[in-house]
């Protein structure tokens, strides 16, 4: 499958174009460290969003897959 910068087949993915990264959102309640390991164990890494520009980006990104 390509990957693109668009997010053009990477299915369950979106591509921040601020980190230059592809997030994929999971809606399951876990602790911070839980969700780490669960990330590590399919080779991803936990997102941080460490600027105010970035958590803007993901607001935006929530509000779209949770219809707010």
């Amino acid at each position: 499958m390509k990957i693109s910068e668009s997010g053009q087949g990477c299915f369950g993915y979106k591509y921040n174009p601020i980190s230059s990264t592809f997030m994929r959102y999971v809606n399951k309640e876990v602790t911070w460290d839980g969700a780490k390991a669960g990330c590590e164990s399919v080779g991803e890494t936990l997102a941080l969003f460490p600027t105010l520009e970035s958590i803007h980006w993901l607001d935006q990104q929530l509000k779209a897959v949770l219809n707010k």
